[in-house]
């Protein structure tokens, strides 16, 4: 059963992807908006009732903008860790679709398996999705730690962040204070570190975005 995938949108402006198979699919942030991800889904030929749930990685507007309205039309239940559900702006009106998610589970043929990451957000979480094929996520994270490295390991499609160079970002125009949050171990991966991870596992993606 083999796994596709699309990014719907990746940056600062918004984050959503989508995972599928032939029969399900599954969407993984919603920050951008709700008519955007409809569109991409009708773009990826993916039915409505193929829509089996939405994975959450942490609440920042970003990753969750579209999430009340997309809801609103997809009826899909929202899986999250417990202390992203509980910071989600605006979460109460949508929170019979809420469902915690703290180990593996099952979602229509294929198995989600979160893991935690490290960013200045409550309880952030990248996904592994897994059928005979696995496709993960990981992005929003300052490092990699152990159980992340573990988690991208023999990944058939990993989708990794690479978010700057450390030089160009010093000698930028940000404000320190901005600079400081994405160089800390909660803040966003820089891309030598993002290469750095590559490099050092032992059984290499297939393929990498």
């Amino acid at each position: 059963m083999t796994l596709g995938f699309c990014s719907f949108s990746s940056g600062s402006s918004g984050n959503s992807y989508l995972v599928c198979s032939r029969e399900n699919a599954i969407i993984i942030d919603a920050g951008i908006s709700a008519k955007k991800i409809v569109n991409g889904l009708q773009e990826c030929k993916i039915e409505k009732e193929m829509v089996k749930a939405l994975l959450i990685t942490h609440e920042h507007i970003d990753h969750v903008r579209g999430l009340k309205t997309f809801t609103r039309q997809y009826h899909v239940p929202i899986f999250a860790t417990s202390g992203t559900l509980s910071h989600i702006p605006g979460g109460g009106m949508f929170s019979k679709y809420m469902q915690s998610i703290t180990e593996s589970i099952p979602i229509g043929n294929v198995m989600v398996h979160p893991f935690p990451i490290l960013h200045d957000a409550v309880d952030p979480c990248g996904f592994r999705i897994t059928g005979s094929y696995s496709c993960t996520i990981a992005t929003d994270l300052g490092v990699v730690t152990d159980t992340v490295q573990n988690a991208i390991e023999d990944s058939d499609v990993l989708i990794l962040e690479a978010n700057h160079d450390m030089d160009m970002l010093r000698k930028g125009r940000y404000p320190w204070s901005l600079k400081r949050r994405i160089l800390s171990n909660r803040g966003h991966l820089a891309n030598s570190e993002a290469g750095w991870a590559l490099t050092r596992m032992n059984h290499p993606p297939h393929k990498v975005l």
